[in-house]
C-alpha cells in the first residue's frame, strides 16, 4: 500500500444532512478544554485517509490518552470497505470515544490499514483551566 496518511478532526458529533453532506458538530480547533478535574466526555473523530489504493480494506482506529510517559488505551473502532478510486480520500467517523482525564495530556488517534504498520493519524492537547474563587 505504501504511503497512507491521515488527518483527524476532533468534534462532539458527525451527522449526515438530507443531501448526504456531513455536518461536524462542536469542532475542537486547538485543544479540548476542561474547567473541572477530573473531567469526562465522549468525543467523535472524523478521519480522512489519503493514499489507500482501490480494493477491499480494513481500517482500525485506536484512541490513547498520553500523560507524560503513561498511555491509557481508550478503545478501537474497525471498518471494512471497498475503495473504488484510490485517487480520492476516504473519510470515516468514530463516535463515542470515552475520555476520562484529571490532568493535562494528549489525545492520540492511531490508524492501521490492513496489515500495514500502525501510524499516528492525529492528536489534540487536553488542557485544564483553573477558576479563581470569584469565578463560577
Amino acid at each position: 500500500m505504501g504511503n497512507v496518511t491521515a488527518t483527524v478532526i476532533f468534534c462532539d458529533d458527525v451527522r449526515t444532512e438530507d443531501n448526504g453532506k456531513l455536518l461536524l458538530i462542536g469542532v475542537y480547533s486547538a485543544n479540548v478544554e476542561f474547567f473541572v478535574s477530573p473531567a469526562q466526555t465522549h468525543l467523535t473523530t472524523w478521519v480522512r485517509f489519503y493514499g489507500i489504493t482501490a480494493g477491499e480494506h480494513t481500517v482500525a482506529l485506536s484512541g490513547y490518552y498520553h500523560v507524560g510517559s503513561n498511555k491509557q488505551y481508550l478503545g478501537t473502532s474497525k471498518f471494512s470497505f471497498e475503495v473504488m478510486d484510490g485517487a480520492l480520500p476516504l473519510a470515516v467517523a468514530t463516535r463515542g470515544m470515552p475520555l476520562f482525564a484529571s490532568e493535562r495530556g494528549k489525545l492520540v488517534v492511531m490508524a492501521k490499514v490492513d496489515s500495514e504498520e500502525e501510524f499516528e493519524a492525529g492528536y489534540i492537547d487536553v488542557i485544564f483551566h483553573t477558576l479563581s474563587p470569584n469565578q463560577s
